[in-house]
C-alpha cells in the first residue's frame, strides 16, 4: 500500500493542506480548502483511507478541569508557548479541528493532533526565526528542506499557513517511521518530533 501524510492548518473560514509521500517527497506544499467535504474528497484521491496519516494543526480534545491539558502542560515544561484550547479564539479553531477529525477518521484515516512550532523547537528549524515575516519563512523553508524534497520553484517562498501544515504532515511521516511520540493522556495526546539529545528546549 502506498502510504501518504498529510498535514493540516486549520483556520476560521479555511484549512491548509500539505502533503508528502513515503519517500519524503512534497506532493502538494500547500493548497487551500474551503470546507471539509473538498479536504475529505481530495484526500480520498491520494490514496485508500487506511493508506492516509493526518496531522491536525488544532486543539483535538478540551481540558477536562481547568484551562490545561496534560499534553499541554509537558510542552510548557520544555519552555515551548501554546494557547490553551477553551480560549475565545482558539475554541473556534479546536471546534472545526475536532469536526474535522471526526469526519476524516470516520472516513478510516489515521488522524492525530500535532503542533508546528514544537516541532519546529525539536527539530531546530529556523531557530529564532518568526514565521510572518518573510525572512522568518525563509529560514523554516531553508531549514525543511534539509529534511524533505520540496520540489519548489526557484525563489518561490510558502506562506505561513502553508509551512505549518508542511511541518504537520513531516511531523506524521516521522511520527509513522518510530521518530516521532504523542505526548499526553486519555485526556488528549499531542504528536511531536522526538527530542534530539543536546538540542536546546528553547528556541
Amino acid at each position: 500500500m502506498n502510504f501518504v501524510f498529510v498535514g493540516v492548518d486549520v483556520a476560521q473560514r479555511c484549512f491548509e493542506v500539505a502533503v508528502l509521500a513515503e519517500r519524503r517527497e512534497v506532493v502538494e506544499p500547500g493548497c487551500t480548502l474551503a470546507t471539509e467535504e473538498e479536504l475529505l474528497a481530495r484526500l480520498l484521491r491520494l490514496a485508500p483511507p487506511e493508506g492516509i496519516w493526518v496531522g491536525v494543526d488544532a486543539p483535538l480534545t478540551w481540558p477536562t478541569a481547568g484551562k490545561w491539558r496534560p499534553c499541554d502542560r509537558l510542552l510548557q515544561q520544555e519552555g515551548i508557548p501554546l494557547y490553551s484550547p477553551l480560549m475565545p479564539h482558539f475554541r473556534l479553531l479546536a471546534e472545526r479541528g475536532m469536526a474535522l477529525a471526526a469526519r476524516l477518521r470516520a472516513a478510516g484515516m489515521r488522524c492525530e493532533e500535532v503542533y508546528p512550532y514544537a516541532a519546529r523547537v525539536r527539530l531546530g528549524l529556523g531557530r529564532g526565526a518568526k514565521k510572518h515575516t518573510r525572512a522568518g519563512r525563509q529560514a523554516i523553508q531553508k531549514d525543511l528542506s534539509r529534511h524533505l524534497d520540496l520540489r519548489l520553484g526557484r525563489g518561490e517562498l510558502l506562506s505561513h499557513d502553508a509551512l505549518d501544515a508542511l511541518i504537520a504532515a513531516y511531523t506524521m511521516w516521522l511520527y509513522a517511521h518510530g521518530q516521532a511520540e504523542a505526548l499526553g493522556d486519555a485526556e488528549g495526546t499531542i504528536v511531536v518530533p522526538r527530542r534530539i539529545e543536546g538540542r536546546p528546549g528553547n528556541f
